[in-house]
Formats: structure tokens, C-alpha cells, sequence
């Protein structure tokens, strides 16, 4: 917006040099003048009185003028010049907040690239920020989330919910560790249910008051599947390998049953002088004979 530069106020000098002119010309011209109108000196004296008031009465006429004159262009130039400066204090914010804006725009940038949700409430518990995986993991836009209770929207049951918000009061309250870790289910838009494993911690203003909570989340559903397949799989090992030992321990009774029982069976063959039907030398025995060979 251009505005036109203040007219300059005249100088002392000036205002001297016109009461001068006009002073001398009055004085000339009413003396002229009462000398012609009148002869009697004492009219006369009247007429000098009067042109002194009149002079004086114009003279501070054009000297208020001036004054007046003065009084507005320097009230003008001032306010001028507090436009001036309000203009580029204007512009000074529209300029810095363009930059806020773009740094905003850049960070929002940043964390859309980020393979994991970044989420950021309020200390109700209201979303204020959200990046783009977690929106295409819910399966909602930025702004259907944005100011709506985190709770409400993501918690598969009321149960799920109520525990939640409890947790999040205590964090903010701090009364619990400045950050937090835990896993929690997530429900989606349609309907799915994610293991989401988070890191939080607390947003806090310049006075030091908490504001919020800032946090990132990773969607744990496949590995918690993959430990559980793997836990199952374990027990079922386990199972396994306790029936293998139970079994080996019957069938190991079984043998060494059997093999006293051969041992008996010798024994007796031997009392009646007859070769032992059984050879166990690959126990180590030898015969009764001492040859460490059976007859």
C-alpha cells in the first residue's frame, strides 16, 4: 500500500520572515490610511488603537494557523510512520509464519516417512498429531482423527478402553516413569485387531507444565503370532521328548529285566550241568569256567 509523503512543515525562519512582511505592510498601510481618514489627532489615536487590536487579533489568527498547520503535519508524519512500522511488523509475521508453516510442513514430511505410527495427545487424550502409516494402519484420514478421543476410537473394548485411559491419567499425572513402554491391541476401521508395541513419553509447554504425550508405536501382530506359534511348538516338544523318556525308561526297565532274567535261565543250566542257553558276553560276563567265552 503506498502512501503519499507528509507535506513538510514551513521552518522558523518562514514564520518569521511572513510575520515580518505582514507586520511591516500593516503598519504602512494603517498609518497611511488613518492619516487620510482622520485629522483629528485624537481620532486619530482611537484609529492606531484599534489597528494595534486588529493587528493583533490577525496576527494571532495566522500564528494558531501556522501552529495548526505544524500540529498536523507532525501528527501526520507520526502516524505515518507508526503505519510504517506496524506494516513491517505485519510483514514481518506473515513472513515467519510462512517459515513456521514450512518447517511444520517439512517435520509432517519427515514423520510420514517414518515405518512406524508417531502420535501425539493431549493431556485429555485428544489426537493433535498423527503421521501416515498410523493412518493407513487404523484405515482413517488425518482428519477424521485429529481432536477425536484416541481411546474412543482405537480400544477393542470398553474394558480395553476404561484400562487405557486409566494408564494415560497416571502418565500424565506423572505418576508413573518419565517414559513409558507396554503393548496394547488396536482396533482398526475395519475391524482388525493390532498388537501395537509403544514408546511414550511427556510433551510439556515453556512453564513446564505437561501438555500431552508424544509416542511411537510399532505393529508387533506377526512377531507376537510368530512367538506364540514358536511357544506352542516348544510345548509340544516338551510333551514329546517327556513321553520319548517315559518310553526309554520302560523299555530300559524291559531290557534289564530280561536280562536277569537270562541270567537266572544260565544259572540254572548250569547248576544242571548243561550249556547256558543264553550268551551275555556282550555284557562282560564270563563263563563259570573263567574261559570268558560260553561252552
Amino acid at each position: 500500500m503506498q502512501h503519499e509523503p507528509p507535506r513538510r512543515a514551513p521552518g522558523a525562519a518562514r514564520i518569521v520572515l511572513i510575520y515580518a512582511v505582514l507586520a511591516s505592510v500593516w503598519i504602512l498601510l494603517s498609518d497611511t490610511a488613518a492619516e487620510w481618514l482622520f485629522r483629528d489627532p485624537g481620532r486619530i489615536a482611537l484609529a492606531d488603537s484599534i489597528k494595534g487590536l486588529a493587528f493583533v487579533a490577525i496576527t494571532s489568527l495566522l500564528l494558531y494557523r501556522l501552529l495548526r498547520q505544524r500540529h498536523e503535519l507532525a501528527a501526520a508524519a507520526q502516524l505515518q510512520q507508526s503505519q510504517g512500522e506496524r506494516l513491517q511488523a505485519l510483514d514481518g509475521i506473515k513472513r515467519a509464519e510462512g517459515a513456521l508453516r514450512a518447517q511444520l510442513e517439512l517435520n509432517q514430511r519427515y514423520l510420514d516417512t517414518v515405518q512406524m505410527i508417531v502420535l501425539a495427545l493431549d493431556a485429555d487424550g485428544r489426537v493433535t498429531m498423527i503421521n501416515r502409516k498410523g493412518c493407513q494402519l487404523l484405515g482413517y484420514a488425518s482428519e477424521e482423527l485429529l481432536q477425536r478421543d484416541w481411546f474412543e476410537i482405537s480400544a477393542p473394548q470398553v474394558e480395553a478402553m476404561r484400562t487405557g485411559r486409566e494408564r494415560y491419567r497416571r502418565f500424565v499425572d506423572e505418576q508413573t516413569r518419565p517414559v513409558d513402554q507396554f503393548e496394547s491391541p488396536m482396533l482398526c476401521r475395519d475391524g482388525r485387531q493390532r498388537v501395537i508395541g509403544w514408546t511414550v513419553a511427556r510433551l510439556r509447554d515453556p512453564a513446564g507444565r505437561i501438555v500431552g504425550t508424544i509416542g511411537s508405536g510399532e505393529d508387533i501382530t506377526q512377531r507376537k503370532a510368530a512367538e506364540e506359534a514358536l511357544r506352542q511348538q516348544t510345548g509340544e516338544v516338551w510333551t514329546r521328548n517327556a513321553e520319548l523318556e517315559r518310553f526309554n525308561r520302560a523299555m530300559v526297565g524291559r531290557e534289564l529285566d530280561m536280562v536277569a532274567l537270562k541270567r537266572q535261565v544260565n544259572d540254572l543250566a548250569r547248576e544242571l550241568q548243561r550249556d547256558p542257553p543264553f550268551d551275555l558276553a556282550f555284557l562282560g560276563e564270563k563263563d563259570r569256567s573263567g574261559n570268558g567265552e560260553s561252552p
